[in-house]
């Protein structure tokens, strides 16, 4: 009979690891149906694949290194998303992927603070982000020739439409000097330098209307959100602030 004692099995560290986390739940992947159904980006109707965020993501946020135009929101979705770049993103597909994203990883209810426009109170609100209004873009709409009528000048424009890696051409002090690049012609002029001289002269209803087009603002989640102040009562109308605490179960 052997008098040996049997040694007891030493674990690696990822062993170890392994063990702890053996009940640990399988990353899920969902299809997403976003409002262009993907006829933009796949030439058919499909889903867009994305996974839930992560600790890890989450602590990217905070830890990463930035530089100025470092965008929280398209950071999250490169990491997130699976069969398409966040780049080639329509701003509306986008939008609606960062709420899915925040509904996926912390749940529908998110709570944010909102001063009342009228008595300065701070209300805290909790919103059902998965109930927000959606428009989808129509099955027959064209990417490729859009175009409409101008009624300022009474001259139809062809545009085309804006893609996450174009966004910052639309955001303050750039969109004058940039909206040219999105316009492919007006009144049947495709000149580059001719429409940058029209642009600063159209009336501003036809800017706003041709940005509006632009973003296809008319389509996709509609973020603004009424609600009633606790203290005073009165009505109050707010974009769906969507920030680097959006992506935070706080």
């Amino acid at each position: 009979m052997s008098t040996e004692i049997p040694q007891t099995a030493v674990l690696s560290e990822e062993e170890q690891v392994a063990s702890i986390l053996e009940h640990l739940p399988a990353e899920t992947e969902i299809d997403v149906v976003v409002p262009t159904k993907g006829i933009f980006y796949f030439g058919k109707e499909m889903p867009i694949r994305m996974r839930p965020m992560t600790f890890d993501d989450e602590k990217s946020l905070v830890t990463g290194s930035r530089s100025v135009d470092f965008n929280a929101a398209n950071y999250l979705l490169s990491r997130c998303l699976k069969n398409i770049e966040v780049d080639k993103l329509i701003i509306i597909d986008k939008l609606f992927l960062l709420i899915k994203l925040r509904e996926i990883s912390y749940g529908k209810d998110y709570k944010v603070g909102v001063i009342c426009g009228n008595c300065n109170f701070e209300n805290v609100l909790n919103l059902e982000i998965d109930k927000l209004a959606v428009k989808e873009v129509p099955e027959d709409f064209d990417y490729v020739n859009n175009s409409f009528f101008l009624d300022g000048i009474q001259k139809d424009i062809e545009i085309s439409v804006a893609t996450v890696v174009e966004e910052h051409f639309l955001q303050g002090e750039k969109l004058s000097d940039n909206l040219w690049r999105f316009i492919r012609k007006i009144g049947g002029i495709d000149n580059p330098t001719v429409i940058a001289q029209v642009i600063d002269k159209l009336p501003i209803a036809d800017i706003h209307n041709i940005v509006k087009k632009i973003m296809l603002s008319d389509y996709g989640v509609q973020p603004q959100i009424r609600y009633a102040c606790d203290k005073c009562t009165n009505s109050n109308l707010i974009s769906l602030p969507i920030d680097e605490n959006f992506f935070s179960v706080n």
